[in-house]
């Protein structure tokens, strides 16, 4: 096999001047180019990157290729290299996932341009354990300390290697001179058969190898009880705690998506209220919380929809109502009442989630776990965040959307001195004109296949059309809410039942097209079974029955199914 590349050595020469641990052994002449790769892709954390293109005043492309340990590492540097340069996003740009080599280009990197905090981080997170290297006394720097990873940039300053290299000197050197395990064991087994004399404690520690050797040489040979003995107690052996939860990972978000906001806010209500976990293992799960994937979470919440949900998770709730203005507070009782919520009633408007997405990154809305949370907030509540912090400059999510209507002919082309100066209130303010303009084209009403599709996807509880009027939607406004419904995650299968699917049911078993239904399956009763039992009905069988039930029939039907 060939020896490692050019690149793989000039790699493996940056980790070892950052003292990486799994590096510093590592001779480049004993292992070959797969070895290599192997070792890189195993001992790194990932990194993100994005392909930008961008045009100047000139209407001249750019590309460029932004590298970061997190998407908003890479989305911040290229919104500042949009903002220096006086670009335009060409198009959208969507992150990649990259490992091994690739670190020898994010090294390559300015410096000044990576949030070194945030690389401090990630190899936190892959538990990497990176050195810090002391300043020397005197140093006018705020930090006693940096990271040695600020060593394996292209453009360390010179006086930081120098630095690093005499400390690493200088702890060798200690190293060399410090007294051995075995030195220390025969010191003490010398004094406690009574050979050699006690030293006390502050010399002890001082010893230098050499004061060691000439100890132990000087009294070896003496008879034992010649000086006190000294009697020594073992250490007791302290076993690690053994891990409740072993298969909570961060290595596991390699291959599978990590649990949404929502998933990891049920959790928490989980926790708080006692089902998952006890108070010895409580802090255990909540600190491998961020590390749980969505299957995982999925199958620790599923045992527990019917159950109540706590009060931290109704506050949640409250606020999402109240912003959102969308449902009664009082139909929120369970957790699959939660997850109903959260999942039917969120916004799908790209342009709001561009917006907030613009307004998280640049810092102006700061809140724990934002990027996160704007997936499941309404339309309503993203609009008043806007109303709220609109007056910030806009960003490149935005931008890259009005470029987008402007490369179409949509909409007009903009003066870049205003466009570069548009606020996220004037961008939406330019977007919703377009919006309400194509809504003014007398708009097509909505197909008949369309209008049966909506009744199917309501018949499987996953959209609600009570407040819909079907005679008058529209073909575009019956294309979003197919479209937004279908994209609707996976997990929404195990909501409850509707009361429409409910009703339809009793119907059905009340006129003998399905057998009667055990109390606690009826209970239990989720929106997707409630399709698949009301689907194996044929759909004429369906339209003989006469909906909605009287009470007499619902209460028919009641008997018949705790019967």
């Amino acid at each position: 096999m060939a020896h490692m590349t050019e690149n793989q050595v000039r790699l493996l020469h940056k980790l070892q001047l950052a003292d990486l641990p799994a590096f510093r052994d590592i001779n480049p002449v004993t292992i070959n180019q797969d070895e290599a790769a192997e070792l890189f892709k195993n001992n790194l954390p990932m990194l993100e990157y994005i392909n930008a293109v961008a045009q100047n005043e000139d209407r001249e492309f750019m590309e460029h290729r932004f590298i970061g340990v997190t998407e908003n590492n890479c989305k911040e540097q290229l919104r500042q290299w949009l903002d220096k340069e006086n670009l335009t996003l060409f198009q959208p740009v969507n992150p990649y996932f990259g490992n091994g080599e690739m670190w020898l280009e994010y090294f390559a990197q300015p410096m000044k341009s990576v949030n070194l905090r945030a690389l401090e981080d990630a190899f936190k997170r892959w538990e990497i354990n990176v050195p810090k290297v002391p300043l020397p006394p005197g140093s006018n720097e705020r930090r006693k300390t940096f990271s040695a990873l600020e060593l394996a940039f292209d453009d360390c300053p010179e006086e930081r290697i120098e630095i690093a290299v005499a400390n690493r000197k200088e702890q060798q050197e200690k190293e060399f001179n410090r007294v051995t395990p075995e030195q220390r064991a025969m010191i003490k087994a010398l004094q406690g058969s009574g050979k050699a004399p006690k030293i006390d404690r502050e010399t002890y520690l001082a010893m230098t190898r050499q004061d060691a050797d000439k100890y132990i040489k000087e009294y070896e040979n003496n008879p034992e009880n010649s000086f006190e003995s000294v009697t020594y107690k073992g250490k007791r052996e302290i076993t690690p705690p053994e891990e409740a939860f072993p298969q909570f990972k961060k290595i596991n978000l390699l291959s599978h998506p990590q649990a949404d906001y929502l998933q990891r806010s049920i959790l928490r209500d989980l926790v708080a209220e006692g089902h998952i976990a006890d108070r010895t293992t409580q802090e255990e799960f909540l600190s491998k919380l961020e590390y749980i994937t969505s299957d995982q979470a999925k199958e620790l919440i599923e045992p527990h929809l019917q159950k109540a949900a706590g009060l931290g998770l109704l506050d949640q709730c409250r606020s999402y109502i109240e912003n959102g203005q969308i449902v009664n507070p009082k139909e929120i009782k369970t957790i699959a009442d939660v997850q109903r919520l959260y999942q039917i009633h969120r916004g799908f408007n790209q342009e709001l989630k561009a917006a907030l997405r613009d307004l998280l990154e640049a810092g102006v809305i700061q809140t724990e776990d934002g990027f996160a949370k704007i997936k499941f907030t309404t339309e309503a509540q993203d609009e008043a965040l806007i109303m709220k912090f609109g007056d910030a400059p806009i960003g490149p999510n935005l931008r890259s959307k009005i470029f987008e209507l402007i490369e179409e002919a949509k909409i007009g082309t903009l003066e870049d001195e205003h466009f570069k100066s548009l606020s996220v209130k004037q961008a939406m303010e330019i977007i919703s004109t377009h919006s309400n303009l194509e809504r003014s084209r007398r708009p097509s009403p909505a197909t008949e296949k369309q209008k049966e599709l909506l009744l199917k996807l309501e018949q499987r509880g996953v959209l609600d059309l009570s407040k819909i009027n079907m005679d008058k939607i529209t073909f575009q406004a019956a294309h979003q809410l197919i479209e937004q419904t279908i994209n609707t995650p996976a997990e929404q299968q195990n909501i409850p039942a509707t009361a429409k699917q409910r009703n339809f049911i009793k119907a059905l078993v009340s006129g003998g097209l399905l057998p009667a239904i055990p109390y606690k399956d009826w209970l239990n009763l989720t929106a997707n079974q409630a399709s698949q039992m009301i689907s194996s009905v044929p759909e004429e069988k369906r339209q003989s029955l006469k909906l909605p039930e009287t009470r007499e029939t619902q209460n028919r039907s009641k008997e018949t199914i705790e019967r």
